[in-house]
């Protein structure tokens, strides 16, 4: 998706980081550094491998994904991964495109997704590459020796083309796999919920939920890169609850882990029975007051209502406080978290909650 031209305002991003992390996590109450706010990355982003070595827990989905590169100008085919929410599909192909020296090029679930856009995502590629064009390996010619030039192209979301948002979509994604000079890596995290004609015309890998024996040395490289001490138990905890969903814990373990130097076994299992926020702090935080983008997202953690009552007690109260312009932005981003929303009570899959910003 393409960044928007106009800058946002603080108050603005505290909106989208509102409707955008409309997630089910308690907080716990943090052990303060200094009195100043620790303002922390999201670590799901900060530590996203950068080499498919480093993604964890799917070692056969992880090789059969090299092998597939290793041999595209053999067999052209795109690829599907498809797998439970937070196990690294999305992580696995940037790792990818770093080992191979690929630039990638995404067209994200938040994105219409009809055929006149998927034909001119298509056409924005082909500037660049040879995507849409000639399959044969002489149309590649200007990619280089090795694939060096060559761009991969990830599609979130492709069990999730239908209804009149996603108008001709799937048609036209199963055209552009046909056809493809370039590699393309579709993500799914129902594969039988794709079409027939999307299915046939790619090659699955399956990546299997994580196990908890795998997502603890994850949580301990982060707790030492961050320099927070921990109780082993506490990272077991975490690790175990999420139900092999690394970035489940990952989240978790940042939530918990605000402001902290040490991450104990008490302050896990206290994680959900904290002080929570009321919804009326919680507006007047991320609606009338400076918050920055960072900020509003702790503030969502910890506010007591469920994420799509704090949906919609946002989007009753942007009019009162925002002009045209700013409102009109606002509901932009709460539009796409109501979709979000919409599909956890159409799937009953209330893991969604917590992925209104990143799956």
């Amino acid at each position: 998706m393409e960044a928007a031209s106009t800058k946002l305002q603080p108050h603005e991003l505290a909106v989208l980081e509102a409707a955008r992390s409309v997630v089910g996590l308690g907080s716990a109450t943090p052990k303060r550094r200094s009195n100043e706010f620790c303002v922390m990355a999201d670590w799901t982003e900060q530590y996203r491998p950068t080499t498919l070595s480093e993604v964890r827990g799917n070692n056969k989905a992880r090789d059969a994904l090299k092998e597939w590169a290793d041999n595209w100008d053999d067999h052209r085919e795109a690829a599907v991964l498809h797998g439970s929410p937070g196990v690294g599909k999305t992580s696995a192909a940037h790792a990818l495109a770093s080992d191979m020296g690929w630039e990638t090029m995404e067209l994200n679930a938040s994105d219409k997704r009809t055929a006149d856009v998927v034909e001119r995502f298509a056409g924005r590629a082909a500037k660049n590459a040879t995507l849409g064009g000639s399959a044969s390996r002489d149309a590649d010619q200007h990619a280089g020796e090795d694939g060096v030039g060559r761009q991969l192209v990830i599609m979130d979301e492709a069990d999730n083309l239908h209804g009149n948002y996603d108008r001709g979509g799937a048609s036209a994604i199963t055209r552009l796999v046909k056809s493809s000079g370039q590699p393309i890596v579709l993500l799914a995290n129902e594969y039988y919920d794709m079409s027939r004609g999307l299915r046939n015309a790619t090659r699955e890998i399956e990546f299997r939920d994580v196990s908890a024996r795998s997502i603890v040395p994850v949580l301990r490289d982060i707790c030492r890169r961050e320099d927070i001490e921990f109780e082993s138990d506490a990272l077991q905890r975490i690790a175990e609850r999420n139900s092999g969903d690394l970035r489940g814990a990952v989240n978790d373990l940042q939530a918990i882990a605000k402001g902290r130097s040490e991450v104990t076994l008490d302050d896990v299992m206290m994680g959900n029975r904290d002080q929570t926020v009321g919804i009326f702090p919680f507006l007047d935080d991320i609606l009338q007051e400076e918050a920055s983008a960072q900020e509003a997202l702790y503030t969502v953690y910890d506010v007591d209502e469920t994420p799509d009552d704090v949906t919609s007690w946002v989007e009753e109260n942007v009019l009162r406080v925002y002009d045209s312009s700013e409102a009109a932005r606002a509901y932009d981003f709460l539009a796409n978290a109501d979709k979000w929303l919409g599909r956890v009570y159409a799937t009953q899959n209330y893991s969604y909650w917590r992925y209104t910003s990143d799956n």
